[in-house]
């Protein structure tokens, strides 16, 4: 059986894997401990964060299709903050938290945690990955790379670039706040207009959360971020801390739990502008978020026209 490997186990690479699993024999690999990309939560204690994406919309009859069996297993759930304009659109989240839903698409698929590809090379026909300490993977048949485009460059080497460097990403700064007391404003999300503050939300509003830690996610906008990527850290949270405070009123420099996140690749400036790049010849994919924008349907589409694409290499 045709022998695939996925790099990246957010929901554009288990889409991919998902689509494919019956067909080849597909291994994902993942450098973090756990699946979900941006999709994921972090953890202090009894406090929970969903400190990358916030939630989800679904634009496209097949995404709202692909959601409805999460959605009637209790996987996925509307959220209807308070405080934001209402939308046609549902905002959904995962439940209880924002990395449920990959777990859930990641149950049945080898998926390789803890594991960063450094390098992948094409020789004699087939793909050869190595580890960061330049250990063999394994060699596979085809290569689907979910990864950021700048990750995605040093992964596959020189060659690549021409075809993905019009792929630009953004920078995002996550203040995660633990309050000793209960949540009693009247707003559950906002999306101010403030030069530092490009979004905050209460958490443990979300469906399935717990209600009894009451925990903040305070996100920069992207170009403040993008600007001060690599400024100190303890700067960085003083100046959102100062914001949030002149924003909302609501003095969080004591709270119980202040932690910062700097998300390097959060989203997508310049998309590539097709649903995924394909090598046919040498059986390779580029997909994930920067092929068609940043948004979590987004990657779905382009993890599925992925494993799409690459099912066809299956039959010819």
């Amino acid at each position: 059986m045709t022998s695939i490997a996925i790099i990246g186990a957010g929901i554009s690479g288990l889409r991919a894997a998902q689509t494919l699993q019956s067909q080849a024999n597909v291994t994902v690999f993942e450098k973090s401990r756990g699946v979900s990309g941006r999709m994921s939560t972090r953890y202090n204690d009894d406090y929970e964060f969903d400190h990358g994406a916030q939630y989800f919309t679904a634009k496209t009859q097949e995404f709202s299709t692909f959601l409805q069996p999460y959605i009637d297993d209790d996987i996925v759930a509307p959220w209807t903050p308070k405080g934001l304009p209402e939308d046609t659109r549902h905002k959904y989240v995962a439940t209880p938290r924002m990395n449920s839903l990959c777990k859930a698409m990641a149950k049945g698929i080898n998926v390789m945690t803890g594991t960063r590809v450094e390098r992948a090379e094409y020789a004699s026909g087939a793909w050869d990955l190595s580890d960061d300490s330049g250990l063999s993977l394994g060699q596979f048949d085809g290569l689907i790379v979910t990864a950021p485009a700048q990750q995605a460059q040093v992964i596959l080497g020189e060659e690549i670039k021409p075809s993905l460097e019009g792929i630009n990403h953004i920078a995002n700064f996550t203040l995660m706040v633990g309050l000793s007391e209960m949540w009693s404003e009247n707003w559950e999300a906002l999306r101010p207009q403030n030069d530092i503050i490009g979004w905050a939300a209460v958490n443990s509003s979300k469906p399935g959360r717990n209600i009894d830690f009451t925990t903040l996610v305070v996100q920069s906008q992207n170009e403040w971020a993008e600007t001060h990527k690599d400024a100190d850290r303890e700067w960085v949270q003083a100046q959102m801390i100062s914001a949030f405070k002149s924003l909302t009123g609501i003095d969080i420099s004591d709270a119980q739990i202040a932690s910062l996140h700097r998300w390097l690749y959060a989203n997508v400036e310049t998309p590539l502008g097709r649903d995924i790049f394909s090598d046919e010849k040498r059986r390779l994919i580029v997909a994930g978020d920067g092929c068609l924008g940043g948004r979590i349907e987004s990657a779905w589409q382009s993890g599925d026209a992925a494993g799409q694409k690459a099912a066809l290499w299956l039959i010819s």
